[in-house]
């Protein structure tokens, strides 16, 4: 637990005034740790990192993330 607790503190801070891990647009560093955000706000909760969840919500509502849950089906960690 005290490594997740690290490692998410990280993101929250890279995502400090920020949209998406790299800026304003997002792009496939988003990709590459979405999953991360979803598993951890599923099993362990990110409520004290509020920058990963607000990030976690904007990719979540991208039409592209809805599209890909349609044809792949839904799974246990999307919102």
């Amino acid at each position: 637990m005290k490594r997740s607790a690290l490692q998410l503190r990280y993101i929250d801070g890279a995502l400090e005034d920020r949209e998406y891990i790299l800026g304003k647009d997002f792009t496939a560093a988003d990709i590459q740790l979405s999953f991360v955000g979803e598993l951890a706000a599923a099993r362990i909760g990110v409520a004290e990192y509020p920058n990963v969840v607000g990030w976690v919500r904007r990719f979540q509502a991208r039409p592209a993330y809805k599209t890909a849950l349609v044809r792949g089906g839904p799974y246990s960690f999307a919102a």
